[in-house]
């Protein structure tokens, strides 16, 4: 509530996301949102809806702390000309320190109004103290290596297809 007659007329950034397999510092993550200028409740009243103009994630520090940085995100499709628009950035995580960060995303509307952050934890592991699960997976019976996904809670991997380890 630090902006409320201001932020509900920005479009709202929703579905933040990135892959759920664990990464290392030095790792590109591709950070995906959905931000959205038509999300509102129209009872009693309108609200026009713009185009989105850009969007941005800031990491780690909220876009209205002092220090916090904007890294441009660019919209899926190329172009930034809907109400609704998919929106995507890698980050570099070259120089994060292992553990968990977050990664506030925001858009624009072609109004200039800025709309509601949205977040999502993006942790980093210490590859030398990463616990490390591997093995073969085979046909019961015929021993055959077999192609599958292996996962153990978010974290997921595929096994090579001729060998079956992972």
């Amino acid at each position: 509530a630090r902006t409320p007659y201001l932020t509900p007329a920005g479009p709202e950034a929703f579905d933040v996301a990135v892959p759920p397999q664990p990464f290392a510092p030095g790792d590109l993550v591709l950070l995906t949102a959905t931000v959205d200028d038509g999300r509102y409740g129209t009872r009693g009243g309108i609200e026009p809806s713009q185009t989105i103009a850009s969007a941005e994630v800031y990491v780690d520090l909220a876009p209205w702390e002092a220090g916090a940085i904007p890294q441009a995100m660019v919209a899926s499709d190329g172009t930034f000309d809907a109400t609704s628009e998919g929106v995507e950035a890698a980050i570099d995580t070259t120089g994060f320190v292992p553990g968990r960060h977050v990664l506030y995303v925001r858009g624009a509307d072609a109004d200039g109004n800025v709309g509601a952050v949205s977040a999502v934890f993006l942790d980093l592991i210490d590859p030398a103290s990463a616990p490390v699960i591997q093995g073969t997976v085979r046909a019961l019976g015929s021993g055959t290596p077999l192609a599958a996904t292996v996962g153990i809670g978010a974290y997921e991997t595929a096994t090579d297809p001729g060998t079956g380890f992972y």
